[in-house]
């Protein structure tokens, strides 16, 4: 039995956009329902404040969540998301570890189930991931 493919959604951090919160729900229940294992940055942090019973500072909170970034199979990129250190660390991180990263566009709109499956497809072994490059979806 093959173990469970991931992926990490790379979206704005609730207490810094609104608009992520709705957006980051959607994109997890629609990728659990094709099968698969999602990290949400937002239910990550959510977790990690319960264990540390405080807020966890920028540098915790972006360790955090890059820790779970780097086991990630493929990584989702909101297309709203800015250019900040947390989304260039995050792009940089992935293109390190050869995770293809998929820009997701027209405002949110995720990519269509096919295409998710498609490229699992292609993976026979956990090494094939790294044959690929970063996807753009349109």
């Amino acid at each position: 039995m093959k173990p469970k493919k991931t992926i990490y959604i790379s979206i704005p951090l609730k207490c810094c956009e609104t608009w992520s919160i709705n957006e980051a729900q959607k994109a997890k229940k629609h990728y659990e329902k094709l099968g698969f294992k999602v990290y949400n940055p937002n239910d990550l942090l959510d977790q990690f404040r319960k264990t540390l019973c405080c807020e966890p500072t920028e540098f915790q909170q972006l360790t955090y969540t890059l820790k779970y970034l780097s086991t990630a199979d493929i990584m989702v990129l909101f297309p709203e998301y800015p250019r900040s250190f947390r989304c260039t660390t995050e792009i940089a991180l992935a293109n390190k570890f050869k995770i293809p990263i998929i820009r997701v566009y027209s405002g949110g709109m995720l990519p269509a189930s096919s295409t998710i499956s498609n490229i699992f497809n292609t993976l026979q072994e956990p090494s094939d991931i790294l044959l690929i490059s970063n996807i753009m979806v349109n």
